[in-house]
């Protein structure tokens, strides 16, 4: 089954006055040690802070052992059992961003979806370019199905994450199935992902006019993460999901919008998800810029939410040992 919805936002003024300003947002020379550093120090956090307690030691999380360190969780949880272990991995271009960027939006889907939630801190390029991170994602979500029962309640887990998070959080959902663990993935969400590193046209047809995403930005990221590896050497299924063998994956969510140089990456994905026998459901916003979530407060919040209903309906799904799989699409 694939499910296409082309949504109009919740305030387009309010997008289009914020697109409007954005066309003077600065952008860093991220291959500089000083331009790095400038844009790491910028918080990229969503208005409004988070409402449930974070669990853990001193409030920060919890700490794994995972590739010989310590891997640190940022962790939310409500009362009781959860329903699953949601690990959202946090986008930044593989070189930026922690995970309490994230923490208004994880807190509200713990909530939501009666869900644990748990954000790695995963390590950053070009400190340790691929496949440091990568290995990190999927040690979390190892741990989370190994240790999730014990933690929280229940061994089910739903991976999600946007931008290079969502490059980590596919390769995760593929390392998950290699490893037989994919039967305990109820649901995946991906928003505006990098699913493709050897660039699709929409990425190719990005200029330094390109809102929030630039190609200078783009290049400048690839060349951070994967050192020394050529374009079509990134067509490899390890550095571009969208190259994988898909079979055998949990019905997944995409979301992305049509300013987004990524938008090609949502949507080659949705239908090669499909084609690989996969349930799909694809959100496109008409006008939206990349990492328009945690950019426009009102569609955002729409698009945030779409999400938490959607994972409840899919762990709905999973509750009743998936007889609603490939039946009617439900938000």
């Amino acid at each position: 089954m694939l499910v296409r919805r082309e949504l109009e936002l919740a305030d387009p003024a309010e997008a289009k006055a914020i697109n409007e300003q954005l066309i003077s947002m600065p952008h860093q020379d991220v291959r500089s040690t000083a331009g790095l550093a400038e844009l790491r120090a910028i918080s990229h956090a969503p208005p409004g802070g988070a409402d449930l307690a974070v669990v853990g030691l001193a409030g920060a999380g919890l700490e794994i052992d995972t590739n010989g360190t310590r891997l640190r969780l940022r962790t939310f949880a409500g009362d009781g059992p959860a329903r699953a272990v949601l690990v959202h991995i946090h986008g930044g271009g593989f070189c930026i961003g922690k995970p309490e960027e994230d923490d208004r939006w994880n807190a509200m889907l713990a909530r939501e979806c009666q869900v644990a939630v748990i954000s790695p801190e995963y390590r950053l390029a070009p400190e340790f370019p691929h496949p440091s991170g990568a290995r990190d994602c999927i040690a979390a979500a190892s741990w989370a199905a190994r240790d999730g029962a014990q933690f929280f309640g229940s061994e089910r887990l739903v991976i999600a994450g946007g931008s290079a998070g969502g490059h980590l959080a596919a390769g995760t959902l593929l390392a998950l199935r290699d490893q037989g663990l994919i039967g305990r993935v109820a649901a995946a969400s991906i928003l505006f992902g990098v699913l493709d590193a050897s660039m699709t046209p929409s990425q190719l047809s990005a200029t330094d006019d390109t809102l929030v995403l630039t190609r200078g930005w783009l290049d400048a990221f690839y060349d951070l993460e994967f050192p020394g590896v050529s374009l079509d050497e990134r067509r490899n299924p390890r550095l571009s999901p969208l190259y994988a063998d898909l079979r055998e994956l949990p019905p997944a969510l995409f979301t992305v919008g049509t300013l987004d140089p990524l938008l090609d990456d949502s949507l080659f994905m949705a239908e090669r998800w499909h084609a690989a026998g996969n349930d799909a459901y694809l959100d496109v916003y008409p006008g939206a810029v990349h990492g328009f979530c945690n950019i426009y407060p009102a569609s955002g919040a729409i698009a945030w939410r779409r999400m938490a209903r959607w994972i409840s309906a899919r762990l709905d799904d999973a509750d009743r040992g998936g007889e609603a799989r490939g039946g009617a699409a439900r938000m």
